[in-house]
Order: C-alpha cells, then structure tokens, then sequence
C-alpha cells in the first residue's frame, strides 16, 4: 500500500493543449469575408451603373425637350446653342471630362467624332466634323443659320449620348 502514493507522485501532471490561433480562420470565416467582400463591389457596381443611367435618362429627355421646342417655335440658333450645352455638360460629366473641357471649334468636333468612335486622323469621316454636327460651330455666327436636317443632327446627338454615357 505504501507503493501505491509513490507511482502517482511520479505520474506527470495534465496539459492543456495550446490555445486555438485566430489565424488562419476556419473556411467559414473566408467564405463570410469573400461573401461581404462580393457583396460591396456589387454594391459599388451597381450604383455606379444607376448613377450614369440616371446621366443617359436625363440627357436623352434634355434632348427630346429641345426638339420639341425648335418645332414649336423654330429658333436655329437658340436650338443650336442649347443642343451645344447639352453635349459639353455631358462631355464634361462623362469619364473624359478634362479634355472636353477646353476644346472648341475644329477640336470639339473632332472629340466629337472620337466618342461616336470615329477615327480623328482621317478628316473625311466624322459625322460631325464633316456632317450635320458642322452646324455645332458654324451656327452661332451666322446671321440667319439654317439647318439642312433637324433630325439627322438630333440623332447624331442621341447616338452620342448613348454612346458616351
């Protein structure tokens, strides 16, 4: 009887195993933090897509505004002048808005003619450095300016925005 104190003296005394490290984290955790991570850039994705929606919408209806207000009341040049805002604020509101901002002339048809994804070097293409879109310049020195095709210019403009917004 006197062994049996003895061996359980000699016996080693009961370890913890070492604490869990919080890193690397169980799949779970990745799989939450890949999920919020997806969750975010959609977000951001998403607002961005409504935001220049949003842009188009509001263009396009500007646009349609002014048509039926040249057909009402006929002005050239106050059509021409507010058709010209209209695309230097979308120009300006769109991704490449600083080289837009200072162009005028030649230049701004030629910026123009690269958002409908015309070639700038070659000066026989370009819907409006060399068609309906020369009235943009020509018109606000012109005594009596005329436009030879309402329409043609205002399609030209709506393929524009829909192109560039």
């Amino acid at each position: 009887m006197n062994e049996a104190p003895n061996t359980l003296d000699s016996l080693r005394d009961i370890h913890a195993p070492p604490a869990v490290s919080w890193w690397p984290p169980a799949l779970g955790w990745w799989l939450v933090t890949g999920a919020l991570l997806l969750l975010v850039i959609s977000i951001v994705l998403y607002r961005h897509w409504r935001r220049k929606r949003a842009l188009r919408r509001s263009a396009l209806a500007e646009l349609q505004r002014l048509k039926s207000i040249f057909e009402a009341d006929g002005d050239v040049t106050a059509f021409v002048a507010q058709l010209s805002i209209l695309l230097r604020r979308v120009a300006l509101s769109g991704g490449r808005g600083q080289q837009a901002a200072g162009l005028v002339g030649d230049a701004w048809l030629r910026y123009l003619d690269q958002g409908l994804g015309e070639r700038a070097h070659d000066e026989q293409s370009g819907a409006f450095s060399n068609g309906p879109g020369t009235v943009l310049v020509s018109a606000p020195y012109q005594r009596q300016p005329a436009i030879d095709d309402s329409a043609a210019l205002t399609d030209l403009i709506q393929q524009w925005i829909e192109k560039n917004t």
